[in-house]
């Protein structure tokens, strides 16, 4: 059953998946009526990007008819970057080598 009966009213459930973030409560609301919005979730190392409706940033003034989960999604922080284990080192060019002969020297030759 979607909808819920209570006191001669229908009433929707919405459901808030914070995908591994701070647990969000779930909300019973009137039928056709929109979404308060909730405390967006915390998540370390990530930051919160908005909550989703199957693959559309939900719109909280959208009237709800019936029930619904909405879905956090997260981007990694920058600096969070530094926590990943085992990361590929950016390519670095050889160093430069100056070769000299007899007080001349002859620079721009790189070994490879």
């Amino acid at each position: 059953q979607i909808f819920k009966e209570l006191q001669g009213l229908v009433y929707c459930i919405v459901s808030f998946d914070s995908d591994g973030g701070t647990a969000v409560d779930q909300m019973v609301i009137p039928y056709n009526s929109s979404i308060e919005r909730p405390a967006d979730p915390t998540k370390e190392g990530y930051v919160f990007a908005g909550w989703y409706l199957e693959e559309n940033l939900f719109d909280f003034n959208t009237l709800t008819t019936s029930d619904i989960t909405l879905q956090a999604k997260s981007m990694m922080a920058i600096g969070s970057m530094n926590k990943i284990k085992n990361p590929i080192a950016p390519k670095r060019e050889p160093p430069l080598v100056i070769l000299t002969n007899r007080g001349k020297a002859y620079t721009g030759f790189a070994f490879h």
